[in-house]
């Protein structure tokens, strides 16, 4: 089983949310916002395209230090393995906004390709929106997954 991340013990790393705040944040308004603790950033490729609901969005944060927060929410099958999964990482499920949260440290990103493969076998369980913007998905997490490699605290 996956070790279990909470936010306690630590301080709070504001050069990783700054890291995550210049790779994901492309709006100007925001670029002057602080790096607080709570901020989710937005890490799918949402554009005005899009429809608002059916889309599954993907979000992230930094609650303590080499922590990041992700989560998942819209229409894709939560079918029996992606939810074990999610538990098994000491995640949490979220029925009512059709959402999935978890925590990994970000020196193991292992879980990520674990979690799309799965993500992928649910494919065909899925809605039309699903079947279209699944790999749309999946791509989102494989690239945040790429970045927290990248991100050198010193």
């Amino acid at each position: 089983g996956a070790k279990i991340i909470t936010a306690s013990g630590g301080r709070m790393s504001r050069q990783l949310r700054k890291y995550l705040h210049d790779a994901f944040t492309t709006n100007p308004y925001l670029q002057d916002k602080r790096h607080v603790k709570d901020h989710y950033f937005q890490i799918d490729d949402q554009n005005e395209y899009d429809p608002i609901s059916g889309f599954v969005n993907i979000f992230a944060r930094v609650p303590c230090k080499n922590v990041v927060e992700i989560e998942l929410r819209g229409d894709f099958p939560q079918t029996p393995e992606i939810m074990n999964i999610i538990k098994s990482q000491g995640g949490s499920i979220d029925w009512m906004t059709r959402g999935v949260k978890f925590r990994m440290n970000i020196s193991d990103t292992s879980f990520i390709p674990v979690f799309s493969d799965l993500l992928r076998q649910s494919v065909p369980r899925g809605s039309e929106t699903w079947r279209k913007n699944s790999a749309r998905t999946i791509s989102s997490l494989a690239r945040f997954a790429r970045i927290i490699k990248g991100f050198d605290p010193s």
